[in-house]
């Protein structure tokens, strides 16, 4: 039975809505596996762990010689890999009040591979393994403070592994941290923890390793409160020195190797936004250390020979995940960063290639991996310098590459063809909120089109483009709105050859229309009455007269508005429907009927209204349980349209695959690091006629997402 039209119905009116602010991020992401096979964008894989992972240890867990995943995310979760690099469901079950931390080793001698998981409730946790990859009842380790950092080792020559526990603390003075120290008796069981102090200090994350060459294991200890590290020096028998520590501020995780190759042990630290690297004298002491930026990149680090030299590089996880290839002489080279998970970032080979693989946590409650290459570089997104607002993408130097323009501040990001770009060049104009690249003034070469970040700039700003990468001093037309929160949209409304423009007054319920004189200056706006916090606009011809129409979504009354125009510059009075809340629109020919369809975007929902071809629409059909700016396009080559959604603070973009018919294959998710998306764009930026995505984040970086699709 064919479906009611939704019929249009009154008018409606006005209220304040702040639109989300933008960024400016190129993509090549992390796909979460289990939703689709399909494999369009350059990405590792992530897999959903039911929780936000904190940490996460990597050992075969069920004896079948393939590296497994477990992480700790309030409850722990067991990924059983796969001989091509892949990653079963999670098998996830309890272990204390809430996991924090997790480390492994075959606590008992069966060879099965057992855990040790630290909780918010001042307990370690020993779980035992089967062998297969599941784990009995655990049995707890009641602390003195809140424990983290562990580390699983032979403190005291005996041959059965021990634990060394970092303690927090108390989260308010006296401040103490401390080491627990447990011997083990062999069968998984300890011995009763003897506590090391570190006052004034909180212990995080600690190491096992000989600091001395005296054949005894010795603790180093990442400090905060003010702290560095501290040096326990063992006596062999599990028992330790007093603590020495090294003042370096606040540091997150420890890892030791002999990064000069004098036989000495260092120590590398994470500290906020840098790593300190100190090099070990071999007598338990250390040279001063030396710092490396990693832009926001620095909760944990760890060790591995990323590009075959035979020298320990760094991989630090954060925000991003940083890579620093090591010299061989103890300095390291910069930071390289991908967007890979958030929080931690831990090494193993997964896809047994021997090359270093990457596992990190994500913003979608899931574990991502990103495979090395073995030259030093992950297969995962890299980001860009940008700004944190409206962005657009354009040949703005004529060299045959896509470029990206920044709006704020605003600049000229050159791209270099392969996906990659060169260093931002600042461009004399206003800051931008939004920024369309089009031709206003006929000559072929793109010029910008600016609503001002400054909210008493009540107008648009033109800057026509030399065709070089730079532009032509900014042109203001004044608009009679009452704030500068505006969203702008362009087409030629009036079928004069020349680009006019459709403005949004946010604060002002009306819709202003510019038309081109065709030398980047405008007639005096035509105005006309929306419903309540106007935003999104977007243009397509809805009732297939040949003229451009507008969708507007009025964001308080919950309503869109249809302008069907003349062809004149004109439009008739809008059409009104309701929806399930809206904030962002798109238009495109998704069931390939010959007529416009609009997505609509809000109330954690992206539906579909495919159009009738008169200017009103089939009933709503969600089709995602999330929202976002939404865009049109088939970015998997075969076709037919596909639905791409910036899914926000979930850090990611999500890509609908579409049948062609106005029905969608399962959704794929490709995050992009511990930020959340914006605004995003798509556009061919290596040539090879597939888009990528450009996608805006709140870390003031770009990420490029690779397009590796087929023609099928």
């Amino acid at each position: 039975m064919a479906c009611d039209p939704i019929k249009p119905h009154g008018r409606k009116i006005n209220m304040s809505f702040k639109l989300p602010t933008l960024a400016v991020i190129l993509l090549a992401a992390l796909e979460i596996a289990p939703l689709s096979s399909a494999r369009i964008f350059l990405a590792g894989r992530n897999y959903p762990s039911g929780g936000t992972p904190l940490a996460a240890v990597v050992q075969d867990f069920n004896n079948d010689g393939i590296a497994d995943i477990a992480s700790a995310n309030g409850t722990v979760s067991v990924f059983l890999g796969n001989s091509d690099g892949s990653f079963g469901s999670a098998n996830t079950f309890v272990v204390g009040p809430f996991a924090t931390e997790i480390a492994s080793a075959d606590l008992n001698g069966d060879g099965n591979a057992d855990l040790v998981v630290t909780d918010d409730r001042h307990t370690a946790n020993v779980v035992l393994g089967h062998g297969d990859g599941t784990f009995g009842r655990s049995s707890k380790i009641q602390l003195d403070g809140q424990p983290l950092g562990i580390a699983i080792a032979d403190l005291n020559g005996d041959g059965i592994l021990d634990l060394a526990i970092a303690l927090f603390g108390p989260a308010r003075p006296p401040l103490g941290g401390q080491v627990a120290v447990l011997l083990g008796v062999g069968d998984g069981t300890f011995a009763a923890p003897v506590f090391y102090d570190l006052t004034p200090y909180q212990a995080v994350r600690l190491v096992a390793v000989d600091l001395n060459h005296d054949g005894k294991l010795d603790l180093a200890i990442a400090l905060q409160h003010f702290g560095g590290f501290a040096v326990l020096l063992g006596n062999g028998n599990g028992t330790f020195q007093p603590a020495v520590t090294t003042v370096l501020g606040d540091c997150n995780d420890i890892a030791a190797s002999d990064f000069n190759g004098d036989g000495n042990v260092d120590l590398v630290l994470t500290n906020i936004a840098t790593v300190q690297v100190a090099l070990g004298n071999g007598n338990g002491t250390f040279q001063p250390a030396i710092g490396y930026d990693t832009n926001e990149a620095a909760q944990t680090v760890a060790i591995a020979d990323l590009n075959r030299d035979g020298v320990s590089d760094l991989v630090v996880g954060g925000n991003y995940t940083a890579v620093l290839l090591g010299n061989g002489d103890g300095t390291f080279g910069s930071a390289a960063r991908y967007g890979v998970g958030q929080r931690f970032a831990r090494i193993g080979d997964f896809n047994h290639d021997r090359n270093p693989d990457v596992v990190a946590s994500g913003d979608f409650s899931a574990i991502g991996v990103a495979f090395g290459t073995g030259d030093g570089t992950l297969r995962a997104p890299k980001p860009y310098p940008g700004g944190y607002w409206g962005f657009d993408t354009a040949d703005f130097d004529g060299d045959g590459h896509a470029d990206v323009v920044d709006g704020a501040p605003l600049s000229f990001i050159r791209g270099l063809g392969d996906g990659t770009f060169a260093a931002g060049v600042p461009i004399t104009g206003p800051d931008a909120r939004f920024l369309i690249a089009t031709d206003f003034n006929g000559d072929g070469k793109p010029d910008l089109l600016v609503t001002p970040l400054l909210r008493n700039d009540v107008g648009i700003y033109t800057l026509l483009g030399n065709g070089d990468g730079t532009f032509q001093a900014a042109q203001f037309t004044g608009i009679s709105f009452s704030d500068a929160e505006m969203n702008p949209v362009v087409a030629d409304f009036n079928n004069d050859g020349q680009m006019d423009v459709a403005v949004t007054g946010v604060l002002s319920d009306q819709l202003a229309i510019l038309l081109g004189k065709g030398d980047g200056t405008f007639e005096t706006a035509i105005y006309y009455d929306t419903g309540r916090i106007p935003q999104s606009p977007v243009a397509a011809d809805f009732n297939g007269d040949g003229n451009p129409d507008l969708a507007v979504c009025n964001a308080y009354d919950g309503t869109v508005g249809i302008y069907l125009g003349q062809g004149d510059g004109t439009f008739a009075p809008p059409l009104i429907f309701g929806t399930n809340g809206v904030v962002y629109s798109a238009a495109g020919d998704v069931n390939q009927d010959g007529k416009a369809d609009l997505l609509i975007a809000g109330n954690y929902s992206t539906t579909l209204y495919l159009g009738n071809g008169n200017g009103t629409f089939q009933p709503p059909q969600s089709i995602y349980p999330n929202y976002g700016p939404v865009k049109v396009a088939d970015v998997d080559h075969d076709g037919r349209p596909d639905v791409t959604v910036s899914v926000g603070a979930a850090g990611g973009l999500v890509v609908l695959h579409g049948r062609g018919d106005g029905t969608f294959g399962s959704a794929v998710v490709y995050p992009i690091g511990g930020v959340s998306s914006s605004y995003f764009a798509l556009s061919d930026l290596n040539g090879d006629a597939k888009p990528e995505a450009i996608v805006s984040d709140n870390a003031y970086s770009f990420l490029v997402l690779l397009n590796t699709s087929h023609r099928r």
